[in-house]
């Protein structure tokens, strides 16, 4: 069962990476990622939830595992401590994972913010929508997820997602692009498109945080 989990079922990427020159490729596995790095086969899942962050990685060949568990969920430490471990462990050449690491989660940090910024820019400006906000809502259905519920709320919208007791609070965008600010707060704000055809709203995008899926959801408008 061990190896069996451990055996590539799929190809995430091939690696081009300057920080790990000696990785190739990323596969998956069942429930587990796998890369080659300085010859070594790392096998390797992190997790997490509101208010921190885990990661798990094994070095099978040389019977080495480390468990990181960290109390803070803004950061990108606990993902390359291992790699440092494994790194001195392996006798290489020392470098300042975390520095680096840093430097990357401090511009990210700063995109984020530009982008957060023009959207409220957008937003500041009361852009007119396709249609009177009466018309987006309704009741939404996604196979995987269930049903959601958007209703207007003055001169906006709130969705409701029962089976997380989270809202949205969807602010016009122009056209028929919302942005939503969720009332928890690792779900982040997004944009939140809705689909029109011949008049008629016929589906709504919804995408959180990477942090928690980095997938969207089409859901579909019932009577569409």
């Amino acid at each position: 069962v061990i190896r069996e989990a451990q055996r590539s079922q799929s190809l995430v990427s091939d690696i081009n990476n300057p920080d790990n020159p000696t990785a190739h490729f990323l596969t998956y596995g069942l429930g587990w990622f796998m890369q080659d790095f300085n010859g070594r086969k790392i096998v390797r899942h992190g997790g997490g939830t509101n208010g921190f962050v885990t990661q798990t990685v094994l070095v099978p060949e040389e019977k080495l595992g480390i468990v990181v568990l960290t109390n803070t969920d803004a950061n990108d430490l606990y993902s390359v401590l291992p790699y440092q471990i494994i790194e001195s462990y392996l006798n290489m050449p020392y470098r300042n994972l975390s520095a680096k690491a840093f430097t990357r989660h401090e511009n990210g940090l700063v995109e984020e913010q530009k982008t957060a910024d023009s959207l409220q820019v957008v937003v500041k400006s009361y852009p007119k929508t396709t249609l009177p906000l009466s018309a987006y809502a309704g009741s939404y259905d996604n196979y995987f997820y269930g049903n959601i519920v958007i209703k207007q709320d003055g001169d906006k919208l709130v969705a409701f997602f029962p089976k997380h007791n989270v809202t949205g609070t969807l602010q016009p965008l122009g056209g028929s692009d919302f942005l939503v600010t969720y009332s928890d707060i690792t779900w982040g704000v997004q944009p939140m498109p809705f689909k029109v055809e011949n008049n008629n709203v016929t589906s709504v995008t919804v995408k959180v945080n990477d942090f928690i899926d980095y997938m969207s959801y089409d859901f579909t408008k019932r009577g569409t």
